[in-house]
């Protein structure tokens, strides 16, 4: 999945400048979801730890949803498109670890 992510950002930046705007929405950033890092941090908490990362100044955006969605790709993607650039807060991910 990492190569995947890390063509589709070199593929956006490749075209940048031309009047067209990209966002990548990365279906792991979905707070909650099965991509997601906190079911990961969940299932190590529930075997007694420890919680790992991988390294502690990794960062991330994470979408959340404000009600259930009735298709979870379909509603990152149209949210994703709703999000202007530069805006939010990146989250760190050993800070979501120790919370």
């Amino acid at each position: 999945m990492g190569a995947t992510k890390r063509v589709s950002e070199l593929l956006m930046q490749s075209l940048a400048g031309n009047g067209t705007r990209m966002m990548a929405c990365v279906f792991g950033n979905v707070v909650g979801s099965s991509g997601s890092v906190i079911p990961l941090f969940r299932e190590q908490i529930a075997r007694g730890g420890p919680v790992t990362v991988t390294h502690p100044e990794i960062t991330r955006f994470f979408m959340t949803f404000l009600r259930p969605p009735a298709d979870p790709a379909g509603r990152a993607i149209g949210e994703a498109g709703d999000i202007p650039s530069g805006d939010g807060t990146p989250v760190k991910i050993v800070d979501m670890a120790r919370t």
